[in-house]
């Protein structure tokens, strides 16, 4: 096809870049968070699409009793990408530039439509359910695959789009609930501690053929530790499965790693976004029976279930703040207190907790007067003020929507974002579907609709600190919807959290990257 040659375009940005960006920010971040799946346990993405792909095809055919030699076909990964969305009213998986406009479609397994047929299909506007996916809502009209758990699903998904044409359906809606079953049975929670499904048994079965060992990965975060940097997990997974997988890759001690962690902490849900979110102390003999309501606190291994993103930012800003008063405690004489008499530099409980009339005082207005001894004391010898908002918090996640998006919209922290299909640079993603535009190039000027081709305006304040911000591009440089919302909202862009690690000389990384 004359057009499959416009589809590798110029890269928006280079792995080598993200990296130097992420060096230089670690320097300031003084809390670092991880997700579980996927960031910090890596998989052997293979062999889980491979089983993904096994376990739905056996849930269509012996559950659900379709024809086994339609759907029992090897796995094709080039059939499948991330980002790439289901359009329940046309049986097409489309991909949706920055402005909402379709400009790659397939229908089924094989049929790629040309610029001209998707024209005609949805015309010079943009895609109906455009906005949306601007604002990154759930639709029952369409679903985004944002995860290597749903991604190799699109495989069935085709070969479903092909038998429904075969019998002369359209009704393509009914589809979906097909694939459900296959999550349902084996994604659901309990379902690891029950042995229900393939998933979790067949992990528990060969957690090497899976799951990678990470032991460098664990020394640097050791190391990170050490030189006084906090350390926080947030994963969505539940107790059980998370302890299984964190301890086979990190050693069964791996939760004194971390400050504190949160267990199906529903990141996409309300952990970022409801600041009401209780936080629950966990149940030892059965976690999934959990439902005492907690005050959460830091110390190695101190972990809860679910929670909220402004408990734990309080709790990091108080730890930073007590940091910071010890330091600057140890070169501090002997003051004068306000009504208290003589007060030791040590007892700073009592001296970052005032009296009720100190309280009432204007700190700013005392403090550049220094008419009163104990808040000028506080806020410029202890540097209360000083050390009011040094707390740096980064989070790391390879959700695009619940760890990237929805962090940054509901709180001042900044993400890496983990794309396990970027490469050595961020154009080259590993099998891109036939027929697709990789995630992070800028697409070519000819494709798309006349409309869609128009200067693009910025919908929102450009963020120096963000991909999107570091572009110096011309006024025609688009990207795919998924792409832009990447640039938007995560600040680096890396292929595994062991590019996050200092170069070494002699050394090769362990997980999933190369």
């Amino acid at each position: 096809r004359e057009e499959m040659t416009d589809r590798k375009a110029a890269a928006s940005t280079s792995l080598a870049g993200e990296k130097a960006k992420w060096e230089a920010m670690c320097k300031k971040v003084t809390w670092l968070g991880f997700d579980m799946d996927h960031t910090l346990v890596s998989y052997h993405v293979d062999e889980m699409y491979q089983m993904v792909h096994n376990f739905m095809v056996d849930c269509l055919t012996e559950d659900q009793g379709l024809p086994v030699d339609y759907f029992d076909v090897p796995f094709d990964p080039s059939l499948v990408g991330k980002g790439l969305i289901i359009d329940f009213d046309t049986g097409d998986l489309v991909q949706v530039d920055e402005k909402g406009y379709v400009v790659a479609a397939r229908h089924g397994c094989s049929k790629i439509l040309s610029q001209k047929e998707i024209r005609k299909k949805y015309g010079d506007k943009p895609w109906t359910y455009a906005e949306s996916l601007s604002k990154h809502e759930r639709h029952p009209n369409f679903k985004q695959f944002l995860t290597h758990f749903d991604t190799p699903t699109q495989h069935v998904l085709s070969l479903l789009v092909d038998y429904w044409d075969s019998k002369g359906w359209k009704k393509y809606m009914e589809i979906w609930p097909k694939l459900m079953q296959g999550f349902v049975k084996n994604f659901t929670p309990s379902h690891f501690r029950d042995d229900i499904g393939t998933f979790f048994p067949e992990l528990k079965r060969q957690p090497e053929k899976y799951i990678h060992k990470r032991p460098r990965l664990k020394e640097w975060l050791l190391k990170l530790k050490k030189e006084g940097k906090g350390l926080f997990l947030l994963t969505n997974s539940h107790v059980d499965f998370a302890n299984y997988l964190m301890g086979y890759a990190y050693g069964k001690d791996w939760k004194d790693m971390f400050d504190i962690v949160s267990f199906f902490a529903g990141k996409g849900r309300g952990f970022f976004s409801n600041p009401d979110t209780d936080f629950i102390q966990v149940d030892v003999k059965d976690p999934h029976k959990s439902e005492k309501f907690v005050t959460p606190k830091l110390g190695a291994g101190q972990c809860y279930i679910e929670g909220n993103a402004l408990e734990i930012t309080k709790l990091f800003r108080g730890a930073d703040r007590r940091k910071a008063l010890a330091k600057d405690a140890k070169n501090v004489p002997k003051l004068e207190v306000s009504s208290r008499a003589f007060v030791e530099t040590k007892d700073l409980k009592a001296l970052s907790t005032p009296t009720a009339a100190e309280s009432t005082i204007d700190v700013n207005t005392a403090s550049k007067s220094k008419r009163n001894g104990c808040v000028a004391f506080c806020s410029e010898v202890y540097g209360l003020r000083k050390h009011s908002d040094n707390t740096v918090v980064c989070f790391v996640g390879d959700q695009l929507s619940g760890d990237i998006i929805s962090c940054r919209k509901h709180t001042k922290w900044m993400t890496v974002y983990i794309m396990e299909e970027v490469h050595n640079d961020l154009e080259e993603e590993l099998e891109t579907p036939e027929g697709f535009f990789p995630p992070l190039a800028y697409l070519p000027e000819k494709v798309g609709s006349k409309a869609s081709r128009t200067k693009v305006k910025a919908t929102t304040k450009k963020d120096s600190k963000t991909i999107e911000g570091n572009h110096k591009t011309g006024t025609n440089k688009r990207m795919t919807h998924i792409g832009r919302a990447i640039s938007r909202y995560a600040n680096v862009v890396l292929s595994d959290v062991m590019d996050m690690l200092p170069k070494e000389k002699g050394t090769r990384p362990e997980g999933g990257c190369c």
